[in-house]
């Protein structure tokens, strides 16, 4: 415990002199720099970084994580700017500094260490895990991929599903993906996206723009208000929850003209598998549409790459006391199923994926009962 605040007052020493858009601005330069985008990060970093620091490979020592850097930029919203002196000076966060940046991570990890060294004398270790799996595998994967926007268009962008999404938000769900891929490429070249610029070449009005930052921006203050509340709950800093999964982009300036993203692959990750929190509350009849396209994009996939297999789709049955449906897909082998597969499109919610306790949490429901479909039907 006493390693935790000397570590969490360290971090915020840092965190409380950090100009806000300054301080955007440098996450987004270290993400850049190391993300095949030197040229474009390195005047923001006053050309004043280690070679050594450009890389791309993940295990590089020099490498800093990306949830690294989320949770930098979460810990800064959620941190109150204080200004302090120093021998009569205003002592400010130099935000064209990357060793500010290295300082503070290497901060947030012995910090978490610590919450670690104290946490884990009453938590089984193979659950620690399973959170350690869902903060950084996604990172690792990526968010900019074809799959990526072809499932979520697919799932989501059609039928009772796209007709809800966009009675709420005034744009298709194929709109917000155009709006956000172009929003995402300006910002891994430039630091900024102007709010009025121009999108008519690529068949995108100034309405549409507007509703679309409605869904992924928000103001500076309201993004901090909102980080103060949410990240106040949880003991690990490391598993608070991310208002940038929500609003990748931030809005700054007195005229709002000016977006940023610290983190532009989380606009990605939010035009695309984000969407699932802008429909999941439309009801039952929006939330089996979803489902059945994903099964159908499951079943469609796996004829795709592996067609000299024997892919079924459900059927219903004969069974003891009436009648019941078999797995969504089947892998017919002879006269024997090799594989079942149960789709299941619900996302876990935050405390499945990050709480503290054991399996009885929402969101582990769904899994539960495909486990119990497939033991019933074998």
């Amino acid at each position: 415990m006493p390693f935790r605040k000397f570590y969490r007052k360290k971090l915020n020493s840092y965190l409380e002199i950090a100009d806000d858009e300054g301080f955007m601005q440098l996450l987004w330069a270290a993400n850049a720099l190391q993300a095949d985008a030197e040229h474009a990060a390195a005047p923001h970093l006053n050309y004043s970084y280690p070679k050594i620091a450009v890389t791309t490979d993940l295990t590089d020592r020099s490498f800093i994580y990306k949830w690294e850097l989320e949770t930098l930029a979460n810990e800064a919203l959620a941190t109150p700017n204080r200004t302090r002196r120093k021998h009569d000076r205003i002592r400010t966060l130099n935000t064209e500094s990357y060793n500010a940046v290295v300082s503070m991570a290497n901060v947030l990890r012995k910090l978490e260490n610590a919450e670690d060294e104290h946490g884990l004398k009453d938590r089984a270790v193979l659950r620690e895990m399973a959170r350690i799996a869902n903060r950084q595998f996604d990172w690792q994967r990526g968010y900019f991929n074809v799959p990526q926007f072809y499932r979520n268009a697919f799932v989501y962008g059609q039928g009772t599903c796209a007709d809800y999404f966009k009675a709420e938000h005034g744009i298709t769900i194929n709109q917000l993906s155009l709006i956000g891929y172009c929003i995402y490429i300006t910002l891994t070249e430039n630091p900024v996206f102007r709010r009025f610029t121009n999108m008519g070449a690529v068949g995108i009005g100034p309405t549409d723009l507007e509703r679309a930052l409605a869904v992924i921006a928000r103001p500076i203050l309201v993004m901090r208000a909102l980080a103060a509340e949410e990240r106040s709950m949880g003991y690990y800093t490391a598993y608070r929850p991310s208002v940038l999964r929500r609003f990748p982009c931030i809005i700054f300036g007195d005229g709002n003209n000016r977006i940023r993203a610290p983190l532009p692959q989380l606009i990605l990750e939010r035009v695309t598998g984000g969407v699932f929190y802008d429909v999941v509350g439309g009801g039952g009849a929006v939330r089996r549409d979803y489902g059945r396209r994903f099964e159908e994009y499951c079943i469609k996939y796996l004829r795709a790459m592996l067609p000299e297999l024997d892919w079924r789709e459900e059927v219903k049955c004969r069974a003891r006391g009436g009648e019941m449906s078999t797995p969504d897909i089947l892998l017919v082998e002879g006269a024997g199923v090799g594989l079942a597969v149960e789709c299941k499109a619900t996302r876990m919610g935050y405390s499945a994926k990050f709480g503290e306790g054991e399996l009885d949490e929402r969101g582990f429901d769904e899994i539960i009962k495909a486990v119990f479909q497939l033991w019933r039907f074998f």
